[in-house]
């Protein structure tokens, strides 16, 4: 049986990077580095202050969930991190979005 090929309004797809075969990361961190050289960080580290300058306002197109009151998304190269605004805890990080 032949799958059809998904709709272009479907979520991003997944990284082929999968940071679960990373150990657990810890808040201070640095990030891994995706093979194309993308900065990722993961879900309970702190997004470095200087990549949480410019809130990440689309986040509705690529199919992400709203942000809860304090937190808000930001977006770094092809990551977006749903993070905490007092100090840039990730609570959310979703990979693999398109670049502009």
């Amino acid at each position: 049986m032949a799958l059809a090929d998904p709709p272009a309004s479907e979520a991003p797809a997944q990284a082929s990077f999968d940071l679960a075969s990373v150990d657990q990361p810890h808040p201070g961190d640095a990030p891994v580095m995706a093979p194309d050289r993308t900065p990722m960080w993961g879900r309970g580290q702190i997004l470095p202050p200087e990549f949480r300058g410019e809130e990440f306002r689309d986040w509705e197109t690529y199919h992400l969930s709203a942000p809860p009151e304090g937190y808000r998304w930001v977006r770094v190269e092809r990551g977006a991190y749903r993070v905490k605004q007092e100090d840039g805890y990730i609570a959310e990080a979703v990979f693999g979005l398109p670049t502009d």
